[in-house]
């Protein structure tokens, strides 16, 4: 079995070292982008569910106080 032969395609080109930092800091970037995207979305989740519910509670006491004249 002759695995040098001449009608053999070549093999494929590798990628520089330089490209592949470049790629895993690309890679890094966007995963740190969409972490805080998600987080910030969170955030802004939670503060506006605490929102209404501060102001359900208000409501709520507004109308037991005033039912209790």
């Amino acid at each position: 079995m002759d695995f040098n032969r001449q009608d053999a395609q070549p093999s494929a080109p590798r990628l520089p070292f330089a490209a592949k930092v470049a790629l895993g800091a690309l890679a890094l970037w966007g995963l740190f982008t969409v972490l805080d995207w998600f987080i910030s979305s969170a955030l802004q989740l939670i503060r506006f569910g605490l929102f209404v519910v501060i102001v359900i509670a208000l409501f709520a006491w507004a109308v037991s106080a005033k039912g209790r004249r």
